[in-house]
């Protein structure tokens, strides 16, 4: 049998006993040549379908352009009228990017841009949520 070097590819013979042989063809094993390469190309289609599926499922998200949900994010963290210690900013953002997410799921870029009031009032029942959540 010769088997290619994963590192170098020089094929390299190794000698089997008679009789070993396929559980599904019957063809003797010890006659073949097996290349590791071919296992290569499989996990690179692979690579490349799951990397297109994973930029479809990106691109065609409902989410908002990345401006916007900066801008949102930008004044619910600074909107205190106080000095924040570096722990409350980040509590304070976690809450704001997690209040993001799920009036994202509720209303659509077009809810945003059609109803400021509505997404607003949506937007700080979530964040009253997240700051529940974050407390447990």
């Amino acid at each position: 049998m010769e088997i290619a070097c994963p590192e170098c590819g020089t094929d390299t013979r190794l000698p089997l006993p008679f009789g070993i042989t396929c559980a599904s063809c019957k063809a003797h094993i010890a006659d073949g040549k097996f290349d590791r390469r071919s296992n290569r190309l499989g996990r690179l289609v692979f690579v490349a379908a799951a990397t297109g599926a994973l930029s479809y499922t990106i691109m065609s998200s409902d989410r908002y352009p990345i401006a916007t949900e900066y801008a949102i994010v930008e004044s619910c963290v600074g909107n205190s009228k106080r000095s924040l210690l570096d722990r409350e900013v980040r509590e304070k953002r976690d809450v704001c990017l997690c209040a993001l997410e799920q009036t994202q799921q509720d209303l659509t870029l077009d809810d945003l841009e059609g109803d400021r009031k509505a997404f607003f009032s949506t937007f700080k029942v979530k964040a009253e949520e997240c700051r529940a959540e974050n407390a447990r």
